[in-house]
C-alpha cells in the first residue's frame, strides 16, 4: 500500500507520497519441524521465528503409538531461541511413531503473539536403529523422475527402475534429510 501525507498550508492540498516507509506484517509463530535425540530422552523442536523465554513453557504433548507420553520438562535453547526441547521422563525406543501436539500454552514470539496451535503432527524418530519413512514425493516437471524425501539420511544416487526388466524411466533416490 502507499502511504500519503498531507501538510497544512500546502497549495490546492496536494499530497506527498511517501517511499521509504516499509510496511512488514507481523505473523505469528508456526511449528516447523521436529524430531527425537538418538537416545529418545529428548525432543528438539523448530519454530518459525524467536519466543520469549519464560520460567515454565507448557501447553505441549507428546503421543508414542497413540499413548500419551509423560514429559519431564520443557526448554527454551539458549543459544538459539526457535528452539525448543522437550525432555521426557522415558526415552522413546526405535520402532515408535511419535506425533506433538501443542493447544492452550504459553509461548509467545518476540512481537508478544502466540505460537499457531497444531495437533498430532509426525517428528522424526532419529533413535538408533529406527526405520526412516517417506516424509514426501516430488516430481520433475516431466514426470520422468522423482525426489523421495525421507525421514533419516538415506544413501543417494541408488537407482530403481519402475519395470526392472525394461530400465525405463529411472527413479533417483535423493537424499533431502534435513535434521533440526
Amino acid at each position: 500500500h502507499d502511504v500519503y501525507l498531507r501538510f497544512i498550508g500546502t497549495p490546492n492540498n496536494q499530497l506527498f507520497k511517501l517511499k521509504w516507509i516499509k510496511f512488514n506484517p507481523i505473523i505469528a509463530p508456526y511449528f516447523v519441524k521436529a524430531n527425537t535425540s538418538s537416545n529418545g530422552e529428548k525432543i528438539s523442536i523448530l519454530l518459525s521465528q524467536p519466543i520469549n523465554k519464560v520460567d515454565s513453557i507448557y501447553g505441549f504433548s507428546v503421543l508414542t503409538n497413540n499413548n500419551l507420553k509423560n514429559i519431564d520438562s520443557i526448554k527454551l535453547d539458549d543459544t538459539n531461541n526457535r528452539l525448543i526441547t522437550i525432555f521426557l521422563q522415558d526415552p522413546i525406543n526405535n520402532n515408535d511413531t511419535i506425533t506433538l501436539s501443542y493447544q492452550d500454552g504459553n509461548v509467545v514470539s518476540i512481537d508478544s503473539l502466540g505460537l499457531i496451535e497444531f495437533n498430532d503432527v509426525w517428528i522424526d524418530n532419529q533413535v538408533a536403529g529406527s526405520k526412516p519413512y517417506i516424509k514426501s514425493i516430488l516430481s520433475n516437471n516431466e514426470g520422468n523422475k522423482i525426489s523421495l524425501h525421507f525421514s533419516k539420511n538415506m544413501p543417494v544416487n541408488h537407482r530403481l527402475s519402475l519395470r526392472d526388466q525394461d530400465r525405463l524411466n529411472p527413479m533417483i533416490w535423493q537424499d533431502l534429510y534435513d535434521p533440526v
